[in-house]
């Protein structure tokens, strides 16, 4: 079972998200979302960085999201052989 999980950036300005632990960054403009869908089982953490980046990290076997129109998805080594 997967549960899911929005980034929203409400402010006016355009922010990094980092998504960790697979060292990807997203620009999200004013407005933008993220949407993270992740195993029950998953650990979530949420960071702001000085400078307006947020930290996201997600510690599961199975992460999907979409951003600016593009959808990714990572497994573990374990759950992907």
């Amino acid at each position: 079972m997967m549960r899911g999980f929005v980034v929203a950036n409400l402010s006016d300005a355009t922010i990094t998200v980092g998504i960790e632990p697979w060292a990807h960054a997203e620009e999200l403009a004013p407005n933008g979302r993220i949407e993270f869908l992740c195993d029950d089982s998953g650990e979530i953490s949420f960071c702001y960085v000085k400078g307006g980046q947020i930290d996201v990290g997600i510690m599961s076997e199975h992460v999907r999201w979409s951003a600016n129109g593009r959808d990714y998805q990572f497994g573990s080594p374990e759950s992907d052989a």
